[in-house]
């Protein structure tokens, strides 16, 4: 059995109790405060998680057979998930949700949507992961034999996910305030660049690895975290700006800031909090340890239910809160993750349906 890296627990327990937090939004209102929490939530929970992914496969030896056979278990479980997904919410609507159809229902299940909702768009990860996992392969060939090349792979990916978003996002505004028309450099990059589905997923993925042997168990001086931590802030301070020159104001509903996962803003925020918990040292924490371990591991678990949740939520118990805040609002967020692991965690010990749904642990 390998032995476990400590931060990576910390990372993943940190990284999914902020991906509930950004999809669980209706108890948070509208505020400086409410915009300030999501606009960190949705743009570090998702990288981070990609990039654990990463420090963890990149620096092992592939067995080709077992990763195509861990895929293939992983289309699998989104399959199935999207079928259960669909099963448990058509009590809430039997006429709508029967009606869907033969046909709608098989490429529900295929990934498109429904006219009725089915609390599942957050799955679009899972894709990515899956297409990640279909390339790893090549990532790691690559890897091992040309660094050169390498270089090359992430070059063309930032330039693809992070610099096309960027620029795109100022000609926009130049579009707006001036009122010419919008021109778009990404419907080019669309057209040329071959991986351009994975590049800002990708990219995250392979960062991972980078900052992981850059920074895990590494000696560096206490200024290069000052000097980590004030990028991240600047970072996320630039977020926060961009967002206000894409809306008008840092109040009123919620809109997700344009690419956000593409952004250098993002990248650096995100790069910074990931080198940061790889270079503390939590070997003598032994009581976090044991609580991320247990999260950790069952992270999917909660990944794939949480939305459903949320929807249960929505329906029978927001109604009946009078009130709207940040504190209500996390410990909402707080119940709905442990909702989620009390429920998946009986099904861990059934094996057909723990495989089945790729749950976690194995016990």
């Amino acid at each position: 059995m390998r032995k476990r890296i400590e931060y990576i627990d910390v990372v993943e327990t940190l990284a999914i109790f902020l991906v509930v937090c950004c999809h669980n939004t209706a108890l948070l209102g509208q505020s400086v405060l409410a915009t300030a929490i999501l606009q960190f939530t949705t743009t570090v929970a998702v990288p981070l998680f990609f990039m654990a992914n990463g420090a963890l496969l990149m620096s092992r030896p592939l067995d080709l057979k077992k990763h195509l056979k861990k895929t293939g278990m992983l289309v699998l479980a989104v399959f199935l998930w999207r079928l259960l997904i669909w099963l448990l919410v058509m009590p809430f609507d039997v006429k709508t949700y029967s009606q869907i159809g033969v046909v709608n229902l098989v490429n529900y299940l295929l990934g498109r949507t429904t006219t009725a909702y089915i609390p599942v768009e957050d799955y679009w990860f899972m894709y990515r992961l899956i297409a990640i996992y279909l390339i790893l392969p090549v990532f790691k060939l690559v890897y091992d034999h040309d660094q050169k090349i390498f270089k090359y792979l992430m070059l063309i990916m930032f330039i693809s996910a992070f610099a096309v978003s960027e620029i795109d996002f100022i000609l926009k505004l130049i579009s707006k305030w001036s009122g010419i028309g919008l021109v778009s450099v990404g419907s080019f990059r669309d057209k040329i660049f071959p991986i351009n589905l994975i590049a800002d997923c990708g990219f995250y993925f392979l960062a991972g690895d980078f900052l992981h042997r850059s920074y895990y168990q590494k000696k560096i001086s206490q200024k290069s975290r000052v000097h980590l931590t004030i990028a991240a802030i600047v970072a996320y301070a630039l977020l926060l700006f961009q967002k206000f020159l894409q809306q008008g104001t840092l109040t009123d509903s919620w809109q997700r800031l344009d690419n956000d996962y593409s952004r250098v803003g993002t990248l650096i925020l995100a790069s910074c909090i990931y080198s940061l918990f790889a270079n503390t040292d939590f070997s003598d924490k032994k009581h976090l340890n044991r609580f991320s371990q247990f999260i950790s591991v069952r992270t999917m678990n909660i990944y794939m239910i949480h939305m459903y949740l949320i929807f249960v939520f929505n329906h029978w118990l927001l109604p009946k809160i009078p009130f709207r805040g940040v504190g209500i609002y996390l410990l909402s967020t707080l119940g709905i993750t442990v909702a989620g692991l009390i429920v998946t965690e009986p099904f861990t010990y059934i094996g057909f349906i723990r495989k089945a749904l790729g749950l976690q642990p194995r016990h």
